[in-house]
């Protein structure tokens, strides 16, 4: 979905960041990264607070890193 660069497909990515697997929440940050813009900066950094799986907190880091 981050590579449509289809901003209609953020709605969806929002609703999956709760989703049981890591790697779905994982894949859920990096899109969200590539289709928003410093806007998202507030659900990343309460989403960081309430993550524990690294792989989710890597791409987490890189979207705030990518609009600081």
């Amino acid at each position: 979905m981050g590579n449509s660069k289809n901003p209609k497909a953020i709605p969806p990515l929002l609703r999956v960041l709760n989703d049981k697997e890591s790697l779905i929440r994982a894949h859920a940050v990096w899109a969200l990264g590539e289709l928003s813009g410093p806007e998202i900066i507030p659900v990343i950094r309460k989403k960081l607070n309430n993550e524990n799986e690294d792989i989710v907190l890597t791409e987490l880091e890189r979207v705030v890193a990518r609009f600081a």
